[in-house]
């Protein structure tokens, strides 16, 4: 799919908008099936998503307005053509052609009804595709990390939003467009490709809003150093320690776990243990490495502890994981 194919595509009334049209009572029947109740707010959860996958791209139908609500994913509107007219945390908002806005999973929103030329794109991500890896590729964009790490992990006591004035920046968008043609129209590589534009746009995004008045009012990030510290746990995790780390940065150890623990959830040792997981998987499905072999390269002395912590992750051992995955 080229760009020109996906306007086409963009624009034709699928079947939603074609019953939103002649039966709109319809479709707020699924929508509502769609959504539960938490604490008296309308949520939709992950499970909205498909399994396995960690962010969806799909147009908004035009002629029908969608409820207040909420989700626990994060999500992204792109104002392709026309507006987007919104109430965000019981504020109007208004999006032009270019404009992107990012909500974290606690957000109340609801979407005015879209004309025939108000075509809106939402990006759904899950909370599980900002691992530590993505987080690193992130690690040098401050303002989207701290926004990112405050919407994953702190999500009970965040409900923030961040409106990207981008209509301009034809980088931007050109990212989304390609993002949108490989998920539309998917061929080998598809996901790795769209990984790749959507750190892109994340990093034209950011250089929008440092240019920003929104920027200039709330000043710079204060807690950039996470960023380093996610980014030299990835660089070293196979032979790290809380201690080791600490001296790197020039902080006491227990300064040091109680700041990833109060932003993570979670200390050094599920961190790291995460990030051996996850190598390890990646040598289990593509290398015919021994799984001895395996747990020693990405970090392990003890076999049976890696085998503990690879079932731990997968509900299955290694060598069930390799025969099913191969």
């Amino acid at each position: 799919m080229n760009r020109s194919e996906l306007d086409a595509y963009l624009r034709q009334c699928n079947e939603i908008e074609s019953l939103a049209l002649l039966s709109p009572e319809k479709i707020y029947g699924g929508y509502e099936a769609a959504i539960i109740e938490v604490n008296g707010i309308s949520t939709i959860l992950e499970h909205f998503l498909r399994p396995g996958e960690h962010f969806s791209f799909f147009k908004h139908p035009r002629y029908l307005a969608a409820p207040g609500h909420r989700h626990d994913f994060l999500e992204i509107n792109f104002v392709y053509s026309g507006e987007c007219r919104q109430v965000i945390n019981g504020k109007p908002v208004i999006l032009a052609a270019g404009e992107f806005c990012m909500m974290d999973s606690n957000v109340i929103h609801s979407i005015e009804k879209p004309g025939d030329n108000d075509i809106i794109i939402n990006l759904l991500m899950s909370k599980r595709y900002f691992d530590i890896d993505i987080m690193k590729r992130l690690s040098g964009n401050d303002l989207m990390s701290e926004f990112l790490i405050n919407s994953i992990y702190r999500s009970q006591d965040h409900n923030d939003y961040m409106i990207f004035h981008s209509s301009t920046n034809h980088n931007a968008r050109t990212c989304m467009e390609h993002s949108l043609c490989e998920s539309f129209d998917p061929a080998v590589g598809s996901e790795e490709a769209i990984n790749c534009h959507i750190i892109l746009l994340f990093t034209e995004l950011m250089r929008d809003y440092k240019e920003s008045n929104a920027f200039k009012r709330k000043g710079p990030t204060s807690r950039a150093p996470i960023t380093k510290i996610v980014q030299y746990i990835n660089d070293n995790f196979k032979f790290i320690t809380l201690d080791s780390l600490a001296s790197h940065f020039n902080y006491h150890p227990n300064y040091l776990s109680n700041l990833l623990k109060s932003h993570f959830g979670f200390g050094l040792t599920k961190i790291v243990q995460d990030l051996k997981i996850k190598e390890a998987t990646m040598l289990l499905k593509f290398t015919n490495m021994p799984i001895g072999e395996i747990a020693y390269e990405v970090g392990y002395s003890n076999i049976t502890l890696f085998y503990h912590h690879f079932k731990e992750r997968h509900d299955v051992t290694p060598s069930v994981y390799r025969k099913t995955n191969k």
